[in-house]
């Protein structure tokens, strides 16, 4: 039984396939901390309503998981769709997580609410995520310009694909910015800044823009590889379009946060570059 009173509720958005739940739930289920806490998936694909549901009957007495739905009745995007969760979730704390990532060991989560707790003014925590070969996939975001698009800001992860030498790796350390495929942050917090913007598309700068906006009303962005899952990357947005489209749509998208945080990011790109200096 899903807790009262559950001290984090993650958000999954479901899109395009659901089957990853089953998936989820199997790496859950010998983990006491989600016996503890509320897990929503909200289905953003109306087309697969039936399918889901029968998926959410058959795999519940398997797995004993409790885990609560939110249909969304359509296509709201990734955006909408994890603010539709986030307005019917009652823990202290949001995990907002796609479907395509996973846990390496039990306890994660639990880990990643300690850590959390003690950093000094947290907006929002972010954990390592690899790829399934163990390459890194995300270590903290930043932001580029592309040489062909002067002036337009892009996200940028930039340890993706390099060794995951966990020897190396010191604590919790303050970025520029985390992924939303897994980030961690305090419901009153996420509601203060209005959650995250949709006016983007496809669920590929809502994270940086959060980030951002966090930022601005004075919250720290922090990144810890003490906790490590693994991410499939876009397995949970498989109706993603041909290159050529993918390309102009990122091309908008920075379009859109570049005219919302051009001139934080540019004074925050400038700083950083001095520093290093």
């Amino acid at each position: 039984m899903i807790p009262s009173q559950p001290r984090v509720s993650l958000i999954v958005p479901l899109y395009g396939r659901v089957d990853l739940l089953s998936f989820q739930l199997a790496q859950f289920a010998d983990d006491p901390d989600f016996q503890n806490c509320e897990l929503i998936y909200v289905l953003d694909d109306p087309a697969l309503y039936n399918t889901f549901v029968a998926l959410c009957r058959r795999e519940y007495p398997l797995f004993r998981i409790p885990f609560r739905t939110v249909i969304s009745g359509a296509n709201l995007g990734y955006a909408g769709a994890t603010n539709l969760g986030a307005a019917q979730a009652r823990g202290e704390y949001l995990l907002l997580l796609n479907s395509d990532v996973f846990p390496c060991q039990p306890g994660w989560l639990s880990c990643l609410t300690g850590i959390f707790e003690s950093l000094d003014h947290p907006g929002v925590l972010g954990p390592k995520l690899l790829f399934p070969d163990g390459l890194i996939q995300h270590a903290g975001m930043t932001f580029f310009q592309e040489p062909s698009l002067p002036g337009f800001w892009f996200n940028d992860h930039p340890d993706k694909g390099l060794p995951n030498d966990t020897k190396a790796d010191a604590g919790s350390r303050e970025v520029t910015a985390v992924t939303g495929a897994c980030m961690l942050l305090k419901k009153k917090v996420y509601q203060e800044v209005g959650g995250l913007s949709e006016d983007y598309i496809l669920g590929d700068f809502e994270d940086s823009d959060l980030c951002m906006k966090l930022r601005a009303a004075g919250y720290r962005i922090w990144f810890t590889p003490q906790v490590e899952l693994y991410h499939l990357e876009r397995l949970s947005f498989p109706h993603a379009g041909d290159i050529g489209w993918r390309t102009n749509l990122s091309r908008y998208n920075a379009w859109v946060q570049t005219r919302r945080w051009g001139e934080t990011i540019q004074a925050m790109q400038s700083v950083a570059a001095a520093g290093s200096a």
